[in-house]
């Protein structure tokens, strides 16, 4: 499955994860690989129950059981209301809670093991390590 419908990249608006979380209807079902439950949205514009696809992989757009726990527990769900309301303050803890991350040791990041730490969700990756140097000559 897919969390949006943008695959691998992220959607436009960068919150849509939020906002298909909090604001879709979504139907259980089981993860054709394993047999795991696992949740599709349905596609508001189906009378059939279609579910949402990710066109470029061919795969439903879904969720896990601890995404849906997002959801349906209450203090999480404040939190995600908030993600999905405004995209701007998901943007900025998303980039402050990922700095955060690569600082506390998320090494071999770079293509050599060097570190990157992320310059604001609009900036850039910025360097530092063994491969950080040859990387700013390229």
């Amino acid at each position: 499955m897919s969390f949006t419908t943008a695959g691998d990249d992220f959607p436009e608006p960068k919150n849509q994860y939020f906002i298909d979380l909090m604001k879709g209807s979504w139907v259980e079902a089981l993860a054709p690989q394993t047999g795991l439950p696992q949740w599709n949205l349905l596609d508001p514009n189906s009378t059939d129950g279609s579910v949402v696809m990710d066109t470029e992989a061919n795969k439903p757009v879904g969720r896990l059981p601890s995404d849906i726990a997002l959801r349906v527990t209450r203090l999480y769900a404040e939190v995600a209301n908030k993600y999905a309301a405004d995209e701007k303050l998901f943007l900025d803890d998303f980039a402050l809670t990922f700095e955060k991350l690569l600082a506390l040791g998320a090494s071999g990041v770079g293509v050599q093991g060097g570190n990157w730490r992320w310059k604001g969700f609009n900036g850039t990756w910025e360097g530092y390590g063994k491969d950080a140097a040859i990387n700013q000559l390229k």
